[in-house]
């Protein structure tokens, strides 16, 4: 089988998740690398019933390790209690568990206040504005907060942006006076609720709301919890905050690894953050068309609501700018949010817009001459010094033709979407791996190409469009 089908540039949580064993070894030894050394199984506590949303970091410490790193999730974890994040971090301090995970808005429950700028209220609005935040240094010096109360901070990955689901329509604070709202284990977010003119109750992972006027969630949890059953309306163009995943682990655990692996898992930590973004705008989507179905309805406060609804919460934000703990993240992600819209949903979900601009046909071709063809490792099972591709990218499927001597075969056909500068491809030809791409005119390039060399020989190079 030609290598080129394991070339699945970016799989996220829609597809199914991988065995570890297809990341470590079998047809992923193809393009390079050898399995090294005894597997290394990292416990990580999981409060939810899946581990779906961080299957991908889990795939990537897999996968740059080579299958000798796999980080084993332990589902359900305190499932059931209100304060379940808060005893998972304990948990983990206690050395119960060797990695953890929990929302960053839990954090300031265990006196980490650094990440508070992550959920502070209806300043993060848009999947766009998280990526830019994630993308600097801001989240290096939360993590570093971590060690004040013995745990190591491994990453910060982007997560679900929450929504109220509510009993009624509302048109901003003055409908919301008075609601009991669900909320899960925050501080600031109990105190936001309540700046809204909210009665904030606390509610464990997937507790119900049936006495409650509804609830801040992520539209996976609206529909997968049922919320939508009992609060028919989303405020859809106003995100309250997101959900940030951070990861942790008790310092002892941490150091006893080799420097080498830490900066492994670091590294998968990077590598899965664009296709993690990917993934959870997909299942975003998915989510609102499944609430649409089920009766939900979109309620838009519009540029008035909004307005009003950031009046209300100012005075928390202006508490956070004058915290030494929390000004300068807060001061950051003020100056990167100018100038931007809010995330919203709709019924139907849409797709995305930037899928039309990445339309077409695109040619290249493979030379044994160039440098680093040894990677391909095929030539003489083909028998040629040069192999021509076309890549065809329409109505949200991308088709490869390899033209070898013996004649055209398809070496590749698979759904893809993109989420600003990040190209998915949904399949199950190969392992996860994620790409960027930008258009100049007629050629297309991709980079921060993740896999094997062989896939980054393939796939990081110009291709031209020819129609």
């Amino acid at each position: 089988m030609p290598p080129i089908t394991k070339f699945a540039l970016i799989v996220g949580g829609l597809a199914a998740a991988l065995s570890v064993g297809a990341c470590g070894g079998g047809d992923t030894q193809r393009a390079g690398g050898k399995p090294a050394g005894a597997t290394k199984v990292l416990r990580l506590a999981n409060a939810n019933d899946s581990i779906d949303e961080l299957q991908f970091f889990i795939d990537q410490v897999a996968k740059v390790s080579n299958g000798r790193l796999r980080i084993e999730p332990v589902n359900r974890w305190r499932k059931g209690q209100t304060r379940y994040e808060t005893g998972l971090i304990q948990d983990v301090k206690a050395g119960k568990a060797d990695l953890g995970w929990v929302g960053s808005r839990a954090l300031a429950s265990v006196g980490v206040k650094s990440f508070q700028p992550l959920h502070a209220p209806l300043l993060i609005d848009s999947y766009e504005l998280q990526d830019q935040v994630l993308d600097g240094d801001a989240d290096e010096r939360m993590l570093a907060e971590l060690e004040r109360i013995g745990l190591a901070g491994v990453a910060v990955l982007p997560g679900p942006l929450q929504y109220l689901q509510l009993d009624r329509k509302v048109d901003g604070p003055a409908g919301i006076a008075g609601l009991r709202i669900g909320y899960y284990d925050s501080p600031l977010q109990k105190a936001a609720l309540t700046a809204l003119g909210a009665e904030p109750a606390a509610i464990p992972s997937g507790g119900s709301i049936a006495d409650l006027n509804g609830v801040e969630a992520h539209a996976v949890a609206i529909r997968g919890n049922g919320y939508v059953n009992t609060a028919k309306y989303t405020v859809g163009d106003t995100p309250l905050w997101p959900r940030p995943f951070v990861v942790f682990a008790d310092n002892e655990t941490w150091t006893s690894l080799p420097q080498a692996d830490r900066e492994l898992i670091m590294q998968a930590a990077e590598q899965a953050r664009s296709g993690m973004l990917v993934a959870l705008l997909e299942r975003e989507q998915t989510s609102i068309e499944g609430m649409c179905k089920a009766g939900a309805r979109m309620v838009n406060l519009g540029d008035d609501g909004r307005a009003r609804m950031q009046q209300a919460v100012e005075p928390l934000l202006a508490k956070l700018r004058n915290d030494p703990a929390t000004r300068d993240a807060i001061e950051e992600i003020e100056s990167l949010r100018a100038g931007g819209s809010p995330h919203s949903v709709r019924c139907p979900a849409g797709t995305s817009t930037q899928q039309a601009t990445l339309t077409g046909v695109f040619e290249t071709t493979l030379r044994k001459s160039e440098k680093g063809s040894d990677v391909y490792g095929e030539w003489e099972e083909f028998g040629a010094d040069a192999i021509k591709l076309t890549l065809e990218l329409s109505d949200g499927r991308a088709v490869i033709t390899e033209y070898l001597p013996s004649g055209p075969i398809n070496g590749f056909d698979q759904a893809y979407s993109i989420f600003k500068d990040v190209i998915k491809f949904e399949g199950t030809g190969g392992p996860d791996m994620t790409a960027r791409w930008k258009l100049n005119g007629n050629r297309l390039r991709f980079s921060e190409v993740g896999g094997e060399p062989g896939d980054k020989f393939v796939w990081g190079r110009t291709w031209i469009k020819t129609s």
